[in-house]
């Protein structure tokens, strides 16, 4: 069976809501399309006949940029029939071309048995059980394959400037780096740091700011990739472009610096050769990468 999703009208809600016990299960899921941030509530259609299904909450938490699957509602009538299975299917369908995204969450009380059959059988595993008794499940994306594109550093230029300003992260990694307005204006007034546009083919996908310090040498001070186009690699292959430029200019070391609690960040300068040391002159973690070794 194929699943599409539709916006909920009032005569959906009316459909469902003539069974007694789903009444409250919506009342839940419009609060929670209401007050959680990026939540959207949509109804669950067959698409060959166009009978309604159910009701779907889902999207991504502004906290840490988790995917997360708040309701699920099937009709009574039409449980036991894959319906819930084949919305997962068309879910994680929607989101195959977002490779920031590599998995689904969700949450349901221990006592739940229904649910706990439900995500074995797909295939989740437990990410959490706590005092409270409810249990977190993730369930991995599929397999996707890399996009292919060439990866080049452009000088940002008054004519790609106004698109550099445009580029922007997820709403969880706002607190681990400036803007690019904020990063263009520093440039202005410390000239070492030169500015770049991670280009993915014609397509401008990040930003990059890097230079060599007159107190610390050769750093990379700012790296992000536009929310729409992480998970693909093209931070790593911007690093790596930056790090074989740097070496041609006789460059001996690069430093970089984040903050303590960006992980996402500290694995990819690790997995790039980057070492942490004890010093921290910015009160953040401090890495360095030896270029001779």
């Amino acid at each position: 069976m194929q699943i599409q999703f539709q916006a909920l009208t009032q005569a959906m809600v009316d459909t469902l809501a003539t069974v007694d016990a789903e009444q409250s299960a919506i009342t839940r899921a419009y609060a929670n399309a209401a007050i959680i941030p990026n939540a959207q509530i949509r109804a669950i259609v067959e698409q060959e006949t166009q009978q309604l299904v159910g009701v779907v909450v889902e999207g991504t938490a502004i906290a840490d940029g988790r995917w997360w699957l708040y309701d699920l509602i099937i009709d009574p009538r039409l449980r036991r029939q894959g319906y819930g299975r084949a919305t997962i299917a068309a879910l994680l369908a929607e989101r195959a071309a977002n490779y920031s995204i590599q998995q689904l969450h969700a949450a349901y009380p221990n006592s739940n048995q229904l649910a706990q059959q439900f995500w074995a059988a797909l295939g989740a595993q437990i990410a959490q059980s706590d005092a409270t008794g409810v249990v977190t499940v993730a369930l991995a994306l599929p397999p996707r394959p890399m996009p292919s594109a060439t990866i080049t550093l452009q000088s940002i230029t008054l004519a790609n400037a106004r698109a550099c300003l445009a580029l922007s992260v997820a709403p969880h990694q706002q607190q681990f780096v400036a803007s690019t307005a904020a990063s263009l204006v520093q440039s202005r007034f410390e000239p070492h740091w030169e500015t770049h546009g991670i280009y993915a083919d014609e397509t401008l996908v990040g930003f990059m700011m890097y230079g060599n310090d007159p107190d610390y040498g050769w750093g990379l001070l700012r790296l992000l990739v536009d929310a729409k186009f992480q998970g693909r690699g093209y931070g790593r292959t911007a690093v790596q472009h930056m790090l074989a430029t740097i070496r041609a200019a006789g460059g001996s070391s690069v430093a970089v610096s984040y903050e303590d609690a960006n992980d996402v960040a500290r694995r990819l300068y690790q997995s790039l050769g980057f070492v942490e040391t004890d010093e921290q002159p910015f009160g953040e973690p401090f890495a360095i990468l030896q270029l001779n070794q």
